[in-house]
């Protein structure tokens, strides 16, 4: 019999495993060069600067696959059932095996020419990118190419940046239900960086997911090509979870985006609303954080071609768990305010 792994075998074993589900890259995808030049074009002085500029990035190349989750999980769901639904219909009644197997063949082709016709017609992807809906793991050079990705290829590109930026620091996978991120430790903190800006600490990413169902976590640490589970309370500092002081923050935000508030009171003007989903669970005071936060909002407006030069006044509301940033335009400002947008 084969001997008992040692602890050494079972995280290499991890590492291996992590990579095959698709959320970890492999040694190579690590050294992929396309990885290593854009690591070196997101590299900044600072850790606030690097983190935000490796999410900003992401924010503005990277769109989320819908096709491959969970439209990929659909269709093979539906055949499952489709076959379940035949076998036991021929076992009941050999008699209608035939009208069975049209049905079951054609739930099967309509949900694959849907896939088929969002990917071609939608996307504008080459028919062979069909087949990158189903597999766990896709390769680093097809997320760089299509600029697609769900949660796993999130977390893979991302650590495999954060691998080049910083090859001595820890990096993390943190997993919930169905989810999964990387994170990184900032001088004793853990920063979770989590598809879309801003970066969050993993406090705060463990209170929005604590609050839901089958709340399960589980957190990775890397080691080279190795890969060892972390008790997520010996990371945590038990943060307080007050809500945000929204005044406070709207003037931290005014601050770092250098906007004024104008001395016109007339009420005249136009306001456009931009949203942080989860925000008022997900903000809290802390470098790192207002800094990729204030990036954020800066993108959101630009992104609603709004000159930043031309706002009069900025207001930050919480309402249940978002936050809810208004921009103020003056009346005879050639913009108009636009649909609220949702981050």
């Amino acid at each position: 019999m084969p001997g008992k792994k040692t602890p050494e075998e079972k995280s290499k074993k991890n590492y291996r495993d992590a990579c095959e589900r698709g959320y970890c890259p492999s040694l190579a995808e690590r050294e992929n060069n396309r990885i290593i030049e854009l690591s070196n074009r997101l590299k900044s002085t600072s850790d606030k600067e690097t983190l935000t500029n490796v999410l900003e990035w992401q924010n503005r190349n990277i769109v989320f696959w819908f096709e491959r989750y969970p439209l990929s999980l659909t269709i093979i769901w539906s055949l499952v059932l489709a076959i379940l639904a035949t076998s036991s219909l021929f076992i009941l009644s050999p008699s209608i095996w035939f009208w069975c197997f049209v049905v079951l063949v054609s739930i099967f082709v309509t949900l694959s020419s849907i896939a088929i016709y969002m990917i071609r017609s939608y996307r504008k992807l080459p028919l062979k990118q069909v087949f990158n809906i189903f597999p766990c793991n896709i390769s680093i050079d097809s997320i760089l190419d299509n600029k697609l990705c769900v949660c796993r290829d999130y977390a893979k590109l991302t650590a495999s940046l954060l691998f080049n930026i910083y090859p001595e620091r820890e990096i993390f996978f943190v997993h919930a239900p169905s989810h999964v991120a990387t994170a990184i430790k900032v001088e004793n903190r853990f920063y979770v960086l989590d598809k879309y800006l801003p970066v969050v600490t993993i406090d705060k990413w463990h209170n929005l997911w604590h609050k839901r169902r089958f709340s399960t976590k589980k957190v990775e640490k890397v080691k080279g090509t190795s890969l060892e589970t972390v008790d997520l309370k010996s990371i945590l500092i038990q943060t307080s979870s007050l809500k945000p002081d929204t005044d406070r923050l709207t003037n931290e935000m005014k601050r770092r985006l250098s906007i004024q508030s104008s001395a016109d009171n007339s009420g005249k003007g136009s306001w456009t609303a931009l949203y942080w989903k989860n925000g008022a669970v997900l903000y809290e005071d802390d470098e790192i954080v207002n800094h990729s936060l204030a990036r954020m909002l800066k993108m959101m407006i630009t992104n609603q071609m709004i000159d930043m030069n031309r706002i009069t006044n900025l207001e930050i509301e919480q309402k249940k768990n978002d936050l809810i940033l208004r921009v103020k335009l003056p009346h005879d400002c050639d913009a108009v305010a636009l649909n609220p947008t949702r981050l």
